[in-house]
């Protein structure tokens, strides 16, 4: 005989004190009350912190100020280095640390304006007057006759910086290191890379300048080389008793006039180093 199971009945629990059908008024007891305390307490501390937040803000903007009207009013290195340690990092003490150290330079006391910009940017890696410090120190080095070092600094900032003014101001200061050097090549490459930059400004026409100043004299030292020839080929008539003119005339440089009756020629010094070779080798005779 087959044996006859038992069905049980699953009789339901009875419903949980935080279901839905919790009255308010116990669920208000039961999970609100008892987290009152410390949400009032987070509360609390939040606004103690913003108000502490404000007042910081308002104090530091006070001193903010203030620190640009000890700046406006600083007039030498030690006012400025002055407001530099005072103030700091705020903005006012920043700007003075870099005034400080451009009036050394200023003050052509190069090695102390070296000094000073490396420490700026040592201690002010993120400031905006960054690409300025560079520059002031590659200026420092130059007016310290240290062109070599001054060129390379100068080459650094031109290569590195973003701003087209502060390329071709950097390209320019290395060009006038390369030719203080005698490196007309190099000046020249740097007058061009400088103008290449894009830049509008007084160191794009600062470039063109100094280019312009570099061709002509190049052409200058052409013709200066040209005109030494002329001694030796005035010699040589001399010796023969030849005496043609057509000798003398073939080592007048271009663009420089050739003497007239053994006169003077207007033309410049190269002028008249020919104007006296012409006079020896042919005698009176006209360079025509």
């Amino acid at each position: 005989m087959a044996k006859k199971h038992r069905r049980l009945k699953v009789v339901p629990e009875e419903s949980s004190k935080t279901g839905p059908d919790v009255p308010p008024d116990e669920f208000f007891e039961m999970h609100i009350r008892p987290r009152l305390k410390s949400w009032g307490l987070s509360f609390a501390v939040m606004v103690v912190l913003a108000v502490a937040l404000a007042s910081w803000k308002v104090r530091a903007a006070r001193r903010t100020a203030a620190g640009f009207a000890a700046l406006d009013k600083a007039a030498d290195y030690e006012e400025l280095a002055r407001v530099a340690r005072e103030y700091g990092d705020l903005p006012p003490g920043v700007q003075a640390a870099f005034r400080a150290a451009r009036q050394l330079l200023l003050d052509e006391k190069f090695d102390r304006a070296f000094k000073e910009f490396s420490a700026f940017i040592q201690d002010h890696p993120e400031s905006s007057l960054l690409s300025a410090a560079r520059l002031g120190m590659a200026y420092a080095l130059e007016g310290a006759g240290k062109s070599v070092d001054a060129e390379k600094v100068f080459l650094e900032v031109a290569r590195s910086a973003s701003d087209a003014e502060v390329q071709a101001e950097a390209y320019v200061g290395a060009a006038r290191c390369a030719r203080a050097l005698g490196k007309t090549a190099e000046a020249k490459r740097h007058c061009e890379a400088a103008i290449s930059a894009g830049a509008r400004g007084y160191y794009r026409k600062a470039a063109l300048e100094s280019l312009t100043a570099l061709k002509a004299a190049k052409l200058a030292l052409a013709r200066k080389k040209t005109v030494k020839k002329a001694p030796a080929a005035s010699a040589a008539t001399a010796g023969d008793g030849a005496g043609k003119s057509g000798d003398i005339k073939a080592s007048v440089p271009v663009k420089v006039p050739p003497a007239k009756g053994g006169g003077a020629v207007k033309s410049g010094a190269a002028g008249k180093t020919v104007v006296k070779a012409a006079v020896v080798g042919g005698g009176k005779k006209n360079a025509e």
